[in-house]
């Protein structure tokens, strides 16, 4: 079984959110740890995907899920 880790941190803080299964596009188990306190890379974040555009990852996703 596969297990995969995606980490955003930012000045001190992170949010580590962890996949398990063999298929990153629909995997068998996601869950995530928060240390710190996350706004900053919160917003960072939102602030590199809120404004688009999203065409060039409509082939990529498969869903909510998805990890890949």
């Amino acid at each position: 079984m596969a297990h995969w880790t995606i980490t955003l941190a930012r000045e001190g803080a992170a949010i580590v959110v962890r996949g398990e299964g063999d298929d990153p596009h629909a995997p068998d188990r996601i869950d995530y740890e928060i240390h710190g306190n996350p706004g900053g890379v919160y917003r960072a974040l939102l602030d590199r995907v809120a404004p688009g555009p999203w065409s060039f990852q409509a082939d990529r996703m498969h869903g909510e899920r998805d990890l890949s």
